[in-house]
């Protein structure tokens, strides 16, 4: 039988082992592409944790830059809480005549009936905007912008300053105009009147 013959060099190469030179290049693709592979793999896996490092440093200066935020709008509630109801004992100070009829209006004696005109209307508005202001530190308050301990306290002031005779009558009306909201109302009315202390305007302590 009679064919095509094998050169010695190659039948030497192939049995000592030796690849054929194609062989050999085929291989070094095969590993050229899983060294690619490798690598890919590798930087994959190091963008994900940069991505997640870089999400954690986010989060945490997001965080942070909210809590910042949260106790800036706190403390100008809180500003604004006390600073309104300052600047009016202020001008009640520098203003004798007012102060005389806060005084009237304070004395658990006195009577809506015992003020003329002019002071019903005064002390009215003096009423109302007290009560405005007390009602705009509610829901400050109630949306978290308020400290519970300011409320607390000025909600326990508004509700004796309420009981007031000459306050008291102005509420009821106040009430019956939907000058306040039935919120606010219900909130202060249910302050329990044996929690509350005594209410002073400077002299004598009423009850």
């Amino acid at each position: 039988m009679t064919g095509k013959s094998v050169p010695i060099q190659d039948r030497m190469a192939n049995d000592v082992g030796l690849l054929h030179p194609f062989e050999e290049e085929t291989m070094d693709h095969q590993a050229f592409a899983q060294l690619l592979g490798n690598y890919g793999e590798f930087v994959g896996a190091f963008a994900v944790v940069a991505t997640l490092f870089y999400l954690v440093i986010q989060v945490r200066q997001s965080k942070r830059a909210t809590e910042a935020n949260t106790r800036a709008i706190r403390g100008n509630a809180s500003w604004d809480a006390e600073i309104v109801f300052a600047q009016r004992n202020l001008g009640i100070a520098r203003d004798a005549e007012h102060a005389e009829l806060v005084q009237r209006v304070f004395a658990p004696d006195t009577d809506v009936n015992s003020l003329n005109e002019t002071e019903r209307v005064r002390v009215f508005a003096d009423t109302a905007s007290i009560l405005q202001m007390v009602q705009a530190q509610y829901f400050l308050w109630r949306e978290g912008s308020l400290p519970d301990e300011i409320w607390s306290r000025r909600s326990a002031w508004a509700r004796r300053y309420t009981m007031l005779p000459v306050v008291q009558a102005i509420w009821e009306d106040l009430k019956t105009e939907d000058f306040l909201s039935e919120v606010f109302i219900d909130t202060i009315e249910a302050i329990p009147p044996s929690t509350m202390a005594t209410l002073s305007i400077g002299t004598k302590a009423t009850a």
